[in-house]
């Protein structure tokens, strides 16, 4: 497990600017790195490594801020057009891992943003031929 003093997500004087909203359990930040704008993560107060970490209070937190989140596709938070959202975790280091905290990747995605959404985040595997049986 990771060294909480190490961590970024545990440094909240260097955070806290970036934290959007907050819940019991969880604080949503703006990506560093955005794939597209808006792109959120939703990170638990918590250190922890590991979705499989989530004890029940915080996975029923965490559900009511997916949600709330979610309500507000239309307003502020999210740009004009969103209509879906590409949700992800990268649990481990050979999934992608790279900040060994938990965080949980919000994409917001609109109609037309790529030229072929068939496969979904399946995508992430080139080589994959995920409309054959489409």
């Amino acid at each position: 497990m990771s060294n909480k003093l190490s961590c970024a997500f545990c440094d909240w004087d260097e955070i806290k600017d970036r934290v959007i909203r907050q819940s019991r359990h969880f604080f949503v930040v703006a990506d560093k790195f955005p794939v597209v704008p808006g792109h959120i993560l939703l990170v638990t107060k918590r250190h922890i490594v590991s979705f499989f970490e989530l004890n029940e209070e915080e996975w029923i937190n965490l559900q009511h801020l997916a949600k709330a989140l979610i309500s507000e596709m239309n307003g502020d938070l999210f740009p004009d057009g969103t209509t879906g959202f590409n949700i992800g975790i990268n649990e481990g280091a050979a999934a992608g891992q790279t900040v060994p905290h938990l965080h949980i990747h919000f994409i917001p995605r609109s109609d037309g943003d790529v030229e072929n959404t068939v496969g979904g985040i399946r995508n992430i595997f080139p080589n994959g031929d995920y409309t054959k049986d489409c």
